[in-house]
């Protein structure tokens, strides 16, 4: 069975902007992508307010994916499949501000998956997906 990682911010967590809390399991995109693919796990990690390389204190949990990221790899390998959805939070002024910021912490996100020293047995390096901030 192939292993996805969908790894982003509140729109992978499934916040509803109407109530505050998160959408039914079935409504949410990894979930939604699940179903359709059939016989593929997909792991949902979603935070929201994680942006791609930034600092953002304000919160109650690290939202840093360049320090989050790392552990996410290790804890789900083997994977056959990264998804990364994240830029939305880095246009925040308090937090980077521009997207050029945004296409350089993804671009960083990018290469911790390239490079993660997977030490499980007959784990190759996944292949990455990369979604724009919609």
């Amino acid at each position: 069975m192939k292993t996805i990682l969908a790894y982003g911010d509140s729109l992978t967590w499934g916040h509803d902007p109407v109530d505050g809390g998160r959408h039914p399991h079935e409504a949410r995109w990894p979930y939604v992508l699940r179903a359709e693919l059939g016989d593929v796990e997909v792991i949902s990690d979603g935070l929201c307010g994680r942006n791609t390389a930034f600092d953002d204190h304000a919160g109650n949990a690290d939202r840093n994916a360049t320090r989050t990221l790392p552990v996410a790899l290790a804890a789900q390998a083997p994977l056959d499949l990264v998804i990364l959805m994240l830029g939305t939070n880095d246009l925040k002024p308090a937090t980077c501000g521009v997207a050029s910021g945004s296409e350089k912490g993804m671009q960083r996100l990018i290469r911790i998956v390239q490079t993660f020293p997977f030490d499980k047995p007959r784990c190759e390096i996944p292949r990455i997906l990369v979604v724009a901030p919609p």
